[in-house]
């Protein structure tokens, strides 16, 4: 398990990513007693072995004008 901040830099995201990411059941994660959250490298690993030559997608929500 690694840092949340970490994890983001090592896939080349944001750590808002990452968060996203555990929101959609795309990471396997742990949270300590304080709430830090951490990051199963194993999950990570096989998230950037799906798109290996870019960043993976993260769906964003679209704003709407106005």
């Amino acid at each position: 398990m690694i840092p949340a901040n970490q994890a983001a830099m090592m896939a080349k995201v944001t750590a808002r990513d990452i968060y996203e990411f555990v929101n959609c059941g795309a990471l396997h994660f742990t949270e300590d007693r304080y709430g830090l959250l951490y990051i199963c490298l194993k999950s990570l690993c096989c998230l950037r072995a799906v798109r290996p030559d870019q960043a993976p997608a993260v769906p964003r929500k679209s704003i709407e004008p106005g």
